[in-house]
């Protein structure tokens, strides 16, 4: 898995976590460090391993962009839920008064959550190397909207979101969480910020994976945003062990609200973090790294 190749500095975001890329170039050049990183470690497992100098770079790239599959995605899904004029790149504003429960079928509303659920699914083989994940990304980019590929997705460094995907912090967590209940059925990310490290926290545990937008702070959302879509396939889990995560608990009032409102849903329902800062008064069931950083 991909954590084994990932070398990099975890207190620092690097410059390359900052870009624009218009989407469908982006998944090209996914695609091309996906085929050059399998080509590689096929050669190497015949020899001694001898990799080439780039074939970190591109181990990196990988990690930094498989992550905008889900992240866009959600976007548009919501916006499909939801009746809002489609916009897959920016944060959905739900005070528009263009708002129209009716605008889209319930076939379009279908579509966009078989989408999104792609989307995790490659975007969780990217993370595991799996060799068929290039042809499953290539196959994922011909069902996309033309105003999915023609959009251009904007990354930003983000120093708490790097750190929290340090894949050392995110192994520890997840040894933690299948030590104390096994393996659970189900994580369930606050979006946007946890899903880099929550697609590797899943491939960890080898469990599913879902993400609702949940943006306190940034985006003054009420509470999560839960369509009805997402309702019927949380429900599938109620009777199952679901992890509620969020990558960085620093005040601790996301993940505190983001699991009051989630926890009723499940029977059995656990919260996790990569990062607590020690002064959080919010101490979640799981954490893997305390920061004692002032």
């Amino acid at each position: 898995m991909i954590e084994r190749y990932l070398y990099a500095d975890w207190d620092e975001p690097p410059e390359e976590m900052s870009f624009i890329k218009r989407f469908d170039d982006l998944i090209s050049e996914l695609r091309k460090n996906l085929d050059l990183i399998l080509l590689e470690l096929e050669e190497n497992n015949k020899c001694t391993a001898n990799y080439s100098p780039s074939f970190y770079e591109d181990i990196k790239r990988i990690y930094l962009l498989a992550p905008a599959l889900p992240n866009v995605v959600l976007n548009y899904k919501i916006c499909i839920d939801f009746g809002l004029p489609i916009d897959p790149i920016r944060y959905v504003d739900f005070n528009r008064k263009d708002k129209n429960s009716n605008r889209y079928t319930q076939r379009e509303k279908w579509w966009a959550d078989q989408l999104f659920k792609e989307s995790l699914f490659v975007a969780k083989s990217a993370y595991a190397l799996s060799p068929n994940c290039p042809n499953a990304l290539s196959r994922f980019c011909t069902k996309l909207p033309e105003i999915i590929k023609e959009s251009e997705f904007t990354n930003k460094k983000d120093k708490y979101t790097w750190q929290a995907s340090n894949p050392h912090y995110v192994k520890t967590l997840a040894e933690r969480i299948n030590k104390s209940i096994g393996q659970p059925d189900l994580i369930v990310g606050a979006a946007h910020g946890s899903i880099c490290p929550g697609i590797l926290l899943s491939n960890f545990l080898d469990c599913e994976l879902y993400f609702i937008r949940y943006s306190l702070f940034k985006r003054n959302d009420a509470q999560p945003v839960i369509s009805e879509q997402d309702k019927v396939f949380l429900s599938r889990h109620q009777h199952g062990k679901v992890i509620l995560f969020d990558e960085d608990v620093a005040k601790g009032k996301t993940l505190k609200e983001f699991t009051a409102q989630l926890s009723p849903l499940f029977e059995k329902a656990y919260s996790a973090s990569v990062i607590r800062h020690y002064l959080s008064p919010f101490c979640p069931d799981f954490v893997g790294e305390v920061f004692y950083d002032g």
